[in-house]
Order: structure tokens, then C-alpha cells, then sequence
């Protein structure tokens, strides 16, 4: 038997109350995702000093601050292992995260609106290698901080599916069912909540969908670990993405008007992805500007 679970943050853990820290996830979560191509442009590889204080509230641990690449305690000394992102699996993510907001963008989804400036998603290294952080503790927990000097403002989601048994789980089944579920929370929120970001209701979690589906995310990076617990036995892929950027409440999660309709900006290439329709191509880092 199979089984999902997910979880999203904003600067922690995220709730349909707002926000708060790591601590134990909420609500449990399946996941389903998509495929196909790869946009790729230059990612973040700035060499941060994650210590550095001013990257994260007051008392909150950086998780990149003093990490190693060494497994946490609580994984299985035996069984765990660092998933690879190579380009496959990077492009994999990326494609299934583009076709969900495509689809929100172009305003195929019922019930809710086209959007005029929904950027395509690029890799950022930065953000995978600080989501691998993460995912080496074999903890399902959000880390409190994983802003960079570039994107202080960073989100994450996290997502684990586990199978009775020492068994192989296909990873590119469990990276899209995680994502398709992260995404399927759309069906517990509306246009209202997302026009002004707010909880919807007491105990329900739509932290992840608005997320992935934000006009002011650019970029994603993420990591995993597989690994098998001999005391529960049960196998486990352990999932977690970083964004360039979270939601708030009291803002739009993305701004409603005629797909494409403002994929302009400083960079002379902008336009109308063919690919990713209803997203704008070259418009990221106009984005990351104007935050």
C-alpha cells in the first residue's frame, strides 16, 4: 500500500492560518504530476554566508547555515540516498509545474482567471541545493529559513510517499503524483481568496497550490531522499521544492487579466511562451527586479 503526504510554507510551515515554523505538518497530502520540457536559464549559484543573520527572522535557523553533506539522524544509515537532480528529473519538475500554471494562465481552469503576467519557471541550483538540505534529514518537517541573498523571501513545499515494504518507488511516479497534489488543493479555494491570499477555512491548506500557482514566483529548485525504515517497514521518497518566493496574505497570488497581456518588461525578448502558453517567457528576472 501506498500513501502521500505534503505540506507547504511560507518562511515555515505553512497553514491555512498563515505561517509559523517547523514544526509538525498538518495536514497529510497526494501528489500527481505531469511531464515534458525544459526551460532553462542561469541559476543562482551565489555563494551565500547562510549564517548571516539578516536572512531570516529573528531566532529562525538557516538550514544552509553550517550543513554538511551528511545525512541527518533520523535516516537509515543502510538504506538512504541522495536522489541525483540531473537534468532528466530537473526537467521533469520543471515541466510539470509549467503545464499546471499554464493551464491556471490561460484560463482553462474553471473558476478562476486567466492571469496577464505569469512568468515560465527556470531551475535555480541555489534553491535545490538548500531544498537538499532539507531533504537529507529524512524529517518531514519545514526548515524555518531558506531565504538567499537573492531571494529573501524564498517558499517551499515538501511532500513524502512511502510504500509498505523494502520496495524501489518509482521516483519520477512519486515526484508527479507529489506535485500533481500539491496542486489539487485548487479545489478547496476560489478567484476571491486568491485576488486577496487569505485562510480559507480551519483545517484546510491551500498554501501549496497558491504557491505554485504565484505570479511572483520565478524559479524552483528541489531535492529528495529514498531511503527504508526497517521499524515502520516501509519504504519512503522524501520531496521537497524551494521558491523563489511565497505567498502573503493580504496580496493577490496572481494578478487577473488577458493571458500574456503584460509580458513586457526591461528585457527586450519577453513574450508569450508557444511552449508554456499563457506564460511569459524572459520575463523572470524583470520579476525578481520589481520585488
Amino acid at each position: 500500500m501506498k500513501n502521500y503526504t505534503g505540506h507547504s510554507t511560507t518562511g515555515g510551515r505553512f497553514g491555512c492560518h498563515g505561517f509559523s515554523t517547523r514544526r509538525p505538518p498538518a495536514v497529510g497530502i497526494v501528489l500527481l504530476l505531469v511531464l515534458l520540457p525544459a526551460i532553462y536559464s542561469a541559476a543562482s549559484t551565489d555563494s551565500s554566508d547562510y549564517c548571516d543573520r539578516s536572512l531570516c527572522k529573528p531566532n529562525y535557523a538557516h538550514i544552509g547555515c553550517n550543513a554538511t553533506d551528511q545525512f541527518g539522524e533520523l535516516c537509515p544509515t543502510q538504506t538512504v540516498e541522495l536522489v541525483a537532480m540531473e537534468q532528466p528529473l530537473k526537467d521533469l519538475i520543471l515541466k510539470l509545474h509549467n503545464n499546471l500554471r499554464s493551464e491556471l494562465a490561460s484560463g482553462k481552469m474553471e473558476g478562476f482567471a486567466a492571469a496577464e503576467r505569469m512568468a515560465v519557471l527556470e531551475w535555480d541550483d541555489e534553491l535545490g541545493k538548500l531544498a537538499e538540505h532539507n531533504a537529507r534529514t529524512c524529517q518531514y518537517l519545514h526548515d524555518e529559513c531558506r531565504s538567499t541573498k537573492r531571494y529573501r523571501n524564498a517558499g517551499q513545499n515538501i511532500g513524502r510517499k512511502s510504500s509498505t515494504g523494502n520496495v524501489t518507488i518509482d521516483l519520477e511516479r512519486a515526484i508527479t503524483d507529489l506535485t500533481n497534489k500539491w496542486w489539487q488543493e485548487y479545489v478547496e479555494t476560489n478567484q476571491t481568496v486568491l485576488d486577496d491570499y487569505r485562510a480559507v477555512g480551519e483545517g484546510v491548506d491551500v498554501g501549496h497550490f497558491a504557491r505554485m500557482a504565484s505570479d511572483r514566483v520565478t524559479r524552483v529548485g528541489c531535492g529528495a531522499t529514498r531511503y527504508y525504515n526497517d521499524a515502520r517497514k516501509r519504504s519512503y521518497v522524501y520531496y521537497v521544492c524551494n521558491y523563489s518566493n511565497d505567498v502573503k496574505h493580504g496580496q493577490p497570488v496572481y494578478r487577473q487579466g488577458t493571458q500574456c497581456g503584460k509580458c513586457d518588461g526591461s528585457d527586450a525578448t519577453a513574450k508569450c511562451s508557444t511552449t508554456f502558453p499563457g506564460l511569459c517567457e524572459g520575463l523572470s528576472d524583470t520579476i525578481d527586479k520589481e520585488l
